[in-house]
């Protein structure tokens, strides 16, 4: 895989992306640069006011591009176009909170009922989490950060196979500690199942995991990529809803509910006999159906399964 530092492409793994945000983390080292760059250090017990999110883009039309009429996927391009779109990445905020930063994130741009700022660098302490049962279909205010993780090669959703969510489902749980929530960017093709073998392998989980894509790539002037992509971020880095999930068409949908029904139109999934989770309205809050989402249990540890029988 390939992480975009803002500067520059470099191959990495899971494992050592994962230890280069653990290192971000330490005091000893957010402390010196919040002082460099003038931020206020956090008190001892205080809050961040900011959401981590991984993006792991592994392939699909979300971030083709079209080549004499054609879309075909081209590797690196979908991080570097997001980067320059104003409503993807507030490019002010991260160069005033993220200069001095060896991996530059990206910054999702203040949303409605988002009232919290980062006034603090974001890796000076951990980030402080609410009670687990009480917190569940919370919405929280924080900015939302976002690392982008590109797979090499871009793989084909119609080609995707057991190994390819072994692969998702790994990076997962190597980068779980580090991060808020996660997205999976994904091909249309087989975006249900992918979702519904990640609820399967992904046990006891406390963070939000969005799978989407889009009909359309996100670059092109009209697209649903967008609003899918900004719609799984908000999910991933506001919402407290602690399993896998499909978001498509401003519909959070349980991820091993839901079908593509549509091959055409941009409401192409549905969830047969289950409402959606949730409905991104005018309210980013949606209209949770919380009496749906799944208990966390206190006692129990996330787990990565990866011995799922598929027939």
């Amino acid at each position: 895989m390939h992480v975009h530092t803002g500067t520059r492409t470099e191959q990495t793994t899971a494992q050592s992306l994962a230890k280069a945000v653990s290192e971000l983390r330490r005091s000893d080292v957010a402390f010196p640069v919040a002082e460099t760059l003038g931020i206020p250090q956090l008190r001892a017990g205080q809050e961040m006011p900011e959401a981590k999110v991984l993006v792991l883009y592994t392939g699909g039309t979300i971030g083709m591009k079209s080549v004499d009429g054609v879309y075909v996927p081209v590797a690196h391009y979908l991080p570097e176009a997001v980067r320059e779109l104003p409503p993807l990445n507030d490019k002010a905020y991260v160069e005033a909170h993220y200069a001095g930063a060896a991996i530059k994130p990206l910054c999702l741009p203040p949303v409605r009922h988002m009232h919290k700022r980062v006034l603090y660098w974001v890796c000076a302490l951990p980030i402080k989490y609410p009670r687990l049962m009480e917190g569940v279909g919370k919405l929280v205010f924080r900015a939302v950060v976002i690392l982008i993780v590109e797979y090499h090669p871009l793989l084909d959703s119609s080609d995707m196979t057991f190994d390819d969510w072994i692969r998702i489902a790994r990076d997962i749980s190597a980068s779980y500690d580090m991060f808020d929530g996660f997205v999976v960017l994904h091909g249309t093709d087989t975006m249900a199942y992918t979702s519904s073998v990640l609820s399967f392998m992904l046990e006891n989980l406390r963070k939000p995991v969005v799978v989407t894509g889009a009909q359309i790539p996100i670059c092109e002037v009209r697209s649903d990529g967008r609003d899918n992509f900004i719609g799984s971020l908000i999910i991933a880095g506001e919402l407290i809803i602690p399993e896998v999930t499909l978001y498509f068409d401003n519909k959070l949908l349980r991820g091993n509910r839901a079908i593509k029904y549509d091959n055409f139109g941009l409401n192409a999934f549905i969830s047969p006999n289950m409402q959606p989770l949730a409905h991104m309205e005018i309210d980013i809050k949606g209209d949770i159906q919380k009496n749906s989402l799944q208990l966390i249990n206190p006692f129990s540890q996330f787990n990565f399964f990866r011995n799922v029988c598929v027939k």
